[in-house]
């Protein structure tokens, strides 16, 4: 992957074995030199202004690669223009998890619909699992789904579900977090399809009720 401070005067210094980048310890990144990071690896950044001193924040990266890494992604409905993911529908197979916060550009969001996304692997591959990331943070009116459906094909015209995972709804205002839903699939497909079923309002115990709840997402994973 390319990392970039902006511009010229912003040099960016990371690391991936864990630790946090300082003045002291990390890697250079280099002008035009993308960044190798292996499977299951958490990048860290840090940027230094031209004077060599370095931001407070440290950015955490956590890459997971698996084989809709790179796909394009049909999603239906589109994303809202407010939280499109930093890459559009490419944000949910870059391979970049969200941080549990809802201003991680790394998140999709829908209001108020059911949302369905189609991979075309390329070409017929052994599916074990699959699942996606959902960030929840009641108090900004973003909910888990009620349900994840999992279905495949090999024309991409005929679906056939293969799974579907339930989820209890949050009763009360909770700690912002991700629940990530996975479930197995055992079966060969060129394309597979996720069906998220949104909450549709905000229930009567939220300050919301009545209006239209979000779903997050960040990466649909299939391995």
């Amino acid at each position: 992957m390319e990392i970039s401070g902006g511009n010229n005067a912003i040099k960016v210094r990371y690391t991936v074995d864990g630790s946090d980048p300082s003045e002291t310890s990390g890697d250079w990144v280099l002008p035009g030199r993308p960044v190798q990071i292996a499977r299951g690896k958490a990048l860290k950044t840090r940027m230094f202004n031209a004077e060599g001193i370095p931001a407070d924040r440290v950015e955490h990266f956590q890459l997971r690669a698996h084989l809709a890494s790179g796909r394009a992604v049909e999603t239906t409905p589109a994303a809202s223009t407010r939280y499109p993911g930093n890459s559009g529908n490419l944000s949910l197979t870059d391979g970049l998890l969200g941080a549990a916060a809802a201003n991680d550009a790394a998140w999709q969001g829908f209001e108020g619909d059911d949302v369905q996304w189609t991979i075309d692997l390329g070409e017929k591959k052994r599916v074990e699992k699959c699942g996606a990331g959902f960030l929840v943070a009641t108090a900004n009116w973003i909910f888990p789904p009620e349900e994840v459906r999992i279905s495949v094909s090999d024309d991409g015209q005929n679906f056939a579900e293969v799974a579907r995972v339930a989820e209890t709804l949050p009763t009360r205002h909770m700690s912002t977090f991700i629940k990530r839903f996975e479930t197995k699939v055992g079966k060969k497909a060129r394309f597979v399809r996720i069906t998220a079923k949104n909450v549709g309002l905000c229930p009567d115990w939220h300050q919301g009720k009545g209006n239209k709840a979000w779903i997050f997402v960040d990466e649909v994973v299939v391995e």
